[in-house]
């Protein structure tokens, strides 16, 4: 098992991985519900793991780096995650 990427939420990892998956690449989420376990809400401290088994770990990078799905996700994740400071300046 590799891990293919880190995410800040749950929406994006799991998006991903039916994207991965819809390619015929099995992939896991880990840590997707550790901010409900700890009661965490700092995204900066939660790490959601997006991974692959070793066999189809490059294939698994080749399709999230050309993805246009994988880049909406990050583009949406910024714009939260810079909306979220502004809230909190």
């Amino acid at each position: 098992m590799k891990i293919v990427k880190d995410y800040d939420n749950a929406f994006s990892a799991n998006l991903a991985k039916g994207l991965l998956e819809s390619s015929g690449i099995h992939a896991y989420v880990y840590n997707d519900n550790i901010g409900y376990i700890t009661g965490l809400s700092n995204k900066s401290l939660l790490s959601i793991r997006l991974g692959v088994d070793d066999a189809d770990y490059e294939n698994a990078l080749e399709i999230l780096n050309t993805s246009s799905i994988e880049n909406e996700a990050n583009l949406n994740s910024e714009a939260a995650n810079s909306e979220l400071e502004e809230d909190n300046s």
